[in-house]
């Protein structure tokens, strides 16, 4: 919550002087040093009607929010259920009409009978209809319940009850909570804690996962690539579905892949984790049988943490490191390049006849064929027919591809082709299959050819306009 920092507001406790009254712990309010809140002040409520029933369980704090006024109240219920309704109706109810009012703490009644509580007794029931009465004054919601309508959670001691809320102002809910939570069994408490996110927009997500360079190196990695693949072959005929199967192939790889760098994540704390446990297990017998010879031994399981924990840093900066020295190699490779000039134009008829049937390639001559044809087809007493045009234009140019070089671009490609394009591609520019890194073609590149080879085949196979030779 806070540190030496951070700003601390609290209430005395009262200590019982005789054996029939009861004791009250006090409330305390802690603020992180980077709250967005300013000019913070414990607000006197002594002057309230009835402000000794609020003594040592409410605590008011009123800060800024740029120019709106935010109210944090604390709050600890009487556990004697004859005075909980009137310590409701005691709490303050006049502030400004633009403040924001966040109120938390152990209330002792639950406020549904289902969702809030095992087993309905009175002694969660009795004065809780007080309490609404003052939410609904000071426009307040339950968090938990706004994010979770019917989740049920137990916060109370012994986990049969919910009596530890956060209320926020409805205008706070609609527009800035993200999520609501409560924290079990780590408190020190025999209560649970709750947490609230206020978030001015959701957090944007992490983007799609991304196969990491150094696990395509390993084994694991090229043996669930060639597996895939070769199960692909043996089980993959030609036919409509092939596009399917290999889809469903690239999705198989990307999920094996994936859980396969969790487990490498894993294995890399396990470590650390083995460590940390080890340091909790002596600090318990620290905490159990203080003596030196255990101080010493909580002294060494710090440092090996450390020492874990500092080697774990480093080879994290030294990936770090490479990732950037690659990325800005990929990004200066553009602008260390030699210019290559373009021309302005690009010339698309590279040549054209003459009504005499001479061809020009030249700019001129093809612009003087082209000037003399539009006169004379304009000048004439009577138009030329469309189909003269046609034949025409499509005689005066040269063909871009050779008849035989169009044979061969709709031709399929073999997987010799392909492997020849695998070696060469190089993995910085060349993209991978359908979101996967161009590293996991250079795993495995004679098995990827006969699959892309069967993959292209099809396609060509089922296109509609591609003819039965094609």
């Amino acid at each position: 919550m806070t540190n030496s920092e951070g700003r601390w507001f609290n209430c005395d406790p009262k200590f019982a002087t005789n054996a029939t009254e009861r004791s009250c712990r006090g409330v305390v309010t802690l603020l992180h040093p980077h709250a967005p809140f300013t000019d913070l002040e414990i607000v006197d409520t002594t002057m309230l009607q009835e402000a000794w029933r609020l003594q040592h369980r409410y605590l008011l704090v009123r800060g800024m929010h740029g120019t709106t006024p935010v109210y944090l109240h604390n709050i600890y219920a009487p556990q004697n259920y004859v005075s909980r309704a009137a310590f409701f109706d005691s709490l303050p109810r006049s502030f400004e009409t633009t403040a924001i009012h966040i109120a938390g703490g152990d209330f002792n009644v639950v406020l549904h009978d289902f969702l809030d509580t095992v087993r309905v007794t009175s002694y969660v029931q009795t004065g809780r209809e007080s309490l609404p009465s003052w939410l609904a004054t000071l426009n307040l919601a339950d968090a938990f319940r706004v994010c979770h309508p019917a989740r049920r959670e137990l916060t109370g001691p012994g986990s049969v009850n919910r009596l530890d809320y956060i209320f926020v102002s409805t205008l706070v809910c609609d527009g800035l909570l993200s999520r609501c939570s409560h924290i079990q069994g780590t408190t020190m408490s025999d209560h649970a804690a709750c947490t609230m996110h206020l978030t001015p927009t959701l957090c944007p997500g992490k983007g799609p996962w991304r196969t990491p360079s150094w696990l395509l190196n390993t084994t694991a990695a090229k043996m669930i690539v060639v597996d895939l693949l070769q199960a692909f072959c043996e089980s993959t005929t030609l036919g409509p579905d092939v596009g399917f199967k290999y889809d469903d192939m690239l999705f198989i790889m990307r999920k094996s892949l994936k859980a396969l760098h969790e487990a490498k994540l894993q294995a890399q704390d396990a470590k650390l984790n083995e460590l940390k446990l080890a340091l909790a297990t002596t600090l318990l017998d620290w905490a159990d049988c203080p003596c030196d010879a255990t101080a010493a031994l909580v002294a060494t399981r710090k440092r090996d943490v450390q020492d874990e924990m500092a080697r774990t840093a480093e080879f994290k900066a030294e990936a770090h490191m490479q990732r950037t020295i690659q990325q800005a190699e990929r990004c200066s490779k553009l602008h260390l390049r030699p210019p290559k000039p373009k021309p302005l134009l690009k010339q698309s008829i590279r040549a054209m006849q003459d009504v005499d049937g001479v061809t020009h390639r030249t700019r001129a001559g093809i612009e003087s064929s082209l000037q003399d044809f539009y006169a004379k087809l304009y000048m004439g007493d009577t138009p030329a027919a469309p189909e003269a045009v046609n034949q025409y234009l499509r005689e005066a140019n040269t063909p871009t591809l050779l008849p035989d070089a169009a044979k061969r671009l709709a031709a399929p490609l073999l997987a010799s082709e392909f492997y020849s394009a695998i070696k060469a591609a190089s993995c910085e520019k060349a993209p991978g299959p359908n979101a996967l890194p161009h590293e996991v073609l250079k795993l495995a590149p004679s098995e990827w050819a006969v699959v892309l080879e069967l993959v292209f085949a099809s396609q060509l196979h089922e296109h509609a306009t591609l003819t039965s030779s094609q």
